[in-house]
Parts: structure tokens; C-alpha cells; sequence
């Protein structure tokens, strides 16, 4: 790798230590850069080991609220139905029946949606440990490409 582009990887670097780029963006800026070696890839497999990551636990929370809304849609629907059933059954069905089925139906959703709730928190905290990986291996491959490629390479603010 040139000491041009290795200065252009180290600000790279430093940039996402500040603040991380989108992973388009950050794509763009790499290619930019001719020169190839260890350090290079390093940086784009530590990139893209982040943005997998995130990117699955963030869709999983999105899952999650997608599922909970048609869980609370085919809850709505029974309701409609049972209730429907209740007056067309002309005494055939009784009252406690159809609240028996309207709360068990309930009690489902309201169980599914508070394990979504618990299981949401915790993949977020699973987000803000995986940012924490990726800024140590930001900073070990900053620190790796000042030793390998001079003083200058991997200086920062």
C-alpha cells in the first residue's frame, strides 16, 4: 500500500472512530483508495462483520413490531367474529364463551408482545456491544498501520 493511501486509510479510520459512516458511504470512500494489503481488508471485514450484525438485530426489532400489529389485526378479527357468532347463535353460545375466547386471545398477544418488548431491549444492548467491538478493532487497525507504515499513518485528534 502507498504512504498516500495508507494516510487516506488512517483518516478513514479516524473518521469512524468519530462518527461511523453509513455503510454505502463508507463503501464509496474505500474504493477510493488504490493500493491494497492486510490493512485494507481488515478494515472492510471489521465493517462489514458491524454492519451484518446491526443490520440483524435492528430487522429483528422491525419483525417484531411488523408480527405485533398482525397479531393485534387477527385479535381485532376475532373479536369481530366471535362477536358476530354470539348474535347469530341465538343463545346457542353463551356469554362467558365468547369472552372466554375473546381474553384467551388476549392473553397470547399481550404475552408475544412483552416478550418482544424484553427481547427488543436486550438486542439493543447487543447493538451498542457490537459498535464497542468495532471501534476496538478500529483502534487496534489505527494503531497496526502507524507501526507498519510510519509515525504519520495512524495520528489523529
Amino acid at each position: 500500500m502507498k504512504r498516500a493511501d495508507a494516510g487516506k486509510l488512517a483518516d478513514l479510520i479516524l473518521e469512524e472512530l468519530r462518527k461511523p459512516l453509513e455503510a454505502g458511504e463508507f463503501y464509496d470512500r474505500v474504493g477510493g483508495l488504490e493500493g491494497h494489503g492486510k490493512p485494507l481488508s481488515d478494515l472492510l471485514a471489521a465493517k462489514d462483520r458491524q454492519h451484518r450484525r446491526v443490520f440483524y438485530l435492528q430487522s429483528e426489532e422491525r419483525w417484531f413490531r411488523l408480527f405485533g400489529w398482525t397479531l393485534a389485526k387477527a385479535l381485532m378479527l376475532l373479536g369481530l367474529l366471535v362477536g358476530a357468532a354470539f348474535f347469530l347463535a341465538g343463545g346457542r353460545m353463551t356469554a362467558d364463551q365468547a369472552a372466554t375466547m375473546i381474553f384467551g386471545a388476549s392473553a397470547y398477544y399481550v404475552v408475544v408482545y412483552l416478550l418482544s418488548l424484553r427481547r427488543t431491549a436486550k438486542n439493543r444492548r447487543k447493538i451498542e456491544e457490537v459498535h464497542a467491538e468495532y471501534r476496538s478493532e478500529l483502534e487496534t487497525l489505527r494503531d497496526d498501520l502507524a507501526r507498519e507504515r510510519g509515525p504519520d499513518a495512524g495520528k489523529g485528534p
